[in-house]
């Protein structure tokens, strides 16, 4: 018996240190790929919204229930058919000449959630040709659904 534990033991530690460093190595490969691609979502968003206007901002947004954005000037957060109404009220409006999201940062929860930040620059004409330029700070979260990553729940505020 004293023999079979001898050998046993070192067994079961080196197996479950493998095991740890498989499940490490694997995790961050989809940290990585996860990252990787809210990232490219996200650089993705902000060109299509440049290109075709706040209308664009519905192939990004989660539509279902767990929508929430609180965006500035707002006392709290907003559901998602209250963004549609706002950005529907807007398309017309405004024309967005830039928007980039400058210093984002990246957080993988899982393979299928990523929680973000960064601050985006805006400028935006409206039809009497006035410029505004927005500097925002943004967090969020995003959920990998069937059709791509979606902005779930987030906040923007304004930074001047």
């Amino acid at each position: 018996m004293k023999k079979f534990t001898q050998f046993v033991f070192p067994l079961v530690i080196i197996l479950t240190s493998l095991s740890c460093n498989y499940h490490d190595r694997i995790w961050n490969e989809d940290s990585n790929r996860v990252s990787r691609e809210v990232r490219k979502t996200l650089n993705q968003y902000y060109k299509d919204v440049v290109t075709n206007g706040f209308k664009a901002e519905f192939n990004y947004l989660d539509s279902s229930a767990m929508f929430k954005w609180h965006p500035p000037g707002f006392s709290d957060s907003i559901g998602y058919d209250s963004v549609r109404e706002i950005l529907l009220q807007n398309a017309d409006v405004y024309k967005v000449l830039v928007m980039r999201m400058d210093s984002l940062i990246v957080f993988p929860v899982s393979r299928k959630e990523a929680k973000y930040m960064g601050f985006v620059y805006s400028v935006m004409q409206d039809t009497s040709g006035r410029m505004d330029t927005m500097q925002l700070y943004e967090e969020g979260i995003m959920m990998k659904r069937e059709n791509g990553w979606k902005l779930v729940k987030g906040k923007t505020e304004s930074r001047g």
